[in-house]
């Protein structure tokens, strides 16, 4: 996080004054999402690698303040989870997979930079934001491999343990490619949840994303 941080205050000193520039930046992204939870530490799963993947797909609208920094919204759709679920009890020994589908609407500021004549443009993100738990499936399979896996999705009613919202801090860097008007974009983002996915356990949700997507300035 503090890398990022520095290489954000270090975008922002090389913006320069205000120029002529397109107000508007718009965009659409698709994700891959290397997802965890933060558990007590001294516990088995605290250095077990109970990672899982997910998929997410989300948009971008900023506004410029000057021709190399920008705020706005980027609301989508997004996969959190873990491969063994904090305070789930099997009857067996096992895994119990958990996948959360939310819906995201993270505010961010960007710097951003053009290169070899502004036809590459680095960008560092930061921001935060909430989001909302409207889905998802428990996967719970045994060490047997006889035994089959077991995929129920979740009836929310019914798992009053699961935090329906949710608050995460995001860091990314990012580097476009130009095509046409806008810019193929490549980006890797970090989320750090600030509250627990089940009300009663230390599981907060982290995530390394990796993105792709095009963007252009009107």
């Amino acid at each position: 996080m503090k890398i990022l941080f520095r290489f954000f205050v270090l975008l922002l000193a090389v913006a320069g004054p205000s120029q002529a520039f397109s107000q508007l930046i718009l965009g659409a992204r698709i994700t891959a999402n290397h997802n965890w939870q933060k558990y007590d530490e001294g516990t088995n799963a605290a250095n077990a690698d109970l990672s899982v993947w997910g998929m997410g797909a989300s948009a971008t609208a900023l506004y410029r303040l000057s021709s190399r920094f920008a705020v706005g919204v980027e609301p989508g759709f997004v996969q959190r989870g873990t491969k063994c679920e904090p305070g789930f009890v099997l009857p067996y020994l096992g895994d119990a997979k958990l996948v959360c589908n939310f819906i995201d609407l993270p505010i961010v500021a960007e710097a951003s930079r053009g290169l070899w004549k502004d036809r590459l443009l680095l960008s560092g993100k930061l921001g935060g934001g909430v989001s909302r738990l409207v889905s998802g499936y428990r996967e719970i399979s045994s060490v047997n491999p006889e035994v089959p896996v077991d995929r129920n999705e979740l009836a929310l009613d019914n798992e009053p343990q699961l935090r329906r919202w949710e608050k995460g801090l995001i860091a990314g860097l990012g580097l476009g490619f130009k095509l046409g008007h806008g810019f193929v974009n490549l980006e890797s983002r970090y989320y750090h949840g600030l509250t627990d996915a089940n009300k009663n356990l230390t599981s907060k949700n982290r995530s390394l994303g990796y993105s792709l997507g095009y963007r252009l300035s009107l």
